[in-house]
């Protein structure tokens, strides 16, 4: 029985994307419907020799191989799709290989991903502005190039980015960082330059990187919701450590202090203060324990 064209689509919208995507390629008779039909996708990643969809990698590998009546040699690039190869000789390089891999799967549609991760720079969505998005990862050695292309790949709604994770402490200026909702950056180093309310680093540097902005934020006043934190601490005496560091160097200029939950205050002035303090956080895989520091009205004030 042939399904109507508004059936057709309400079957493909609640199909498993990769297998609505390999439907797709083999059924011509399908590909206006299917392509007129957003694909939604929880987890999306591409780098210069995978793409991942969700749970299903296509992972590119490489062989030579030299035909016998031949001296030429070949690339000879295999395609993994979960637990299947497939083998096609190309003159061409990962890159190359993996960006006509997104065009034929991804191009020409709307994308609605929930988390995507950027390894490589693509043309395979530029001037679409077919992906949506609102958690991004950037892996990109170029990250300046990386932002000023995310403008022509993703749709308008998907900006301001609820959250942003970087691996470069070196621009906070970009439009794009600057209005990220959560910024995530690889550890402390520079960031007093960052003008977010809400940053995450994952790594713990110098203990002068983070002095530095204490008292930065002291000096020149700051934003009531403004929050840092940093990870990743894998034991809490570990965290307890470097918290009583923080309540040394200060101690003289506490307001106030608490055991549960363990953190101390320092005014910046009659109206704010910044209160330092840890807590446990639950990841996927492993607990973590985070340092915070939260701008806050004084309680008299509130």
């Amino acid at each position: 029985m042939q399904l109507s064209y508004l059936n057709l689509k309400s079957v493909l919208k609640y199909l498993e994307p990769n297998l609505r995507i390999q439907l797709s390629m083999r059924c011509p008779s399908i590909q206006f419907c299917e392509k007129t039909s957003p694909l939604h996708i929880q987890e999306l990643c591409w780098t210069k020799t995978s793409l991942k969809i969700n749970e299903t990698y296509y992972k590119t590998t490489k062989a030579i191989w030299k035909a016998k009546e031949s001296s030429q040699e070949y690339v000879l690039l295999g395609l993994e799709i979960g637990g299947s190869t497939e083998r096609a000789v190309f003159n061409t390089t990962f890159g190359e290989v993996m960006n006509y891999i997104l065009k034929q799967m991804l191009g020409g549609r709307q994308v609605i991903a929930t988390h995507t991760c950027i390894g490589m720079d693509t043309d395979a969505f530029q001037n679409g502005r077919n992906l949506v998005t609102d958690t991004l990862e950037i892996y990109t050695g170029d990250l300046r190039k990386t932002l000023d292309t995310l403008s022509s790949i993703f749709h308008p709604s998907s900006f301001p980015l609820k959250s942003l994770r970087i691996l470069d402490n070196a621009d906070f200026k970009h439009p794009i960082i600057q209005g990220s909702l959560l910024l995530v950056v690889p550890n402390t180093e520079n960031m007093h330059l960052i003008s977010n309310k809400r940053v995450h680093a994952r790594y713990f540097y110098y203990k002068d990187d983070v002095d530095f902005i204490i008292n930065k934020w002291l000096d020149d006043g700051k934003e009531a919701g403004t929050h840092f934190s940093i990870g990743m601490f894998l034991t809490e005496d570990h965290v307890k450590e470097k918290y009583e560091e923080f309540l040394s160097t200060f101690e003289e200029r506490v307001s106030w202090r608490t055991n549960y939950p363990p953190c101390f205050a320092i005014n910046i002035d009659n109206f704010s203060e910044i209160v330092i303090g840890y807590e446990e956080f639950q990841q996927i895989s492993t607990p973590e324990w985070r340092l915070n520091f939260k701008v806050q009205k004084r309680e008299e004030f509130v």
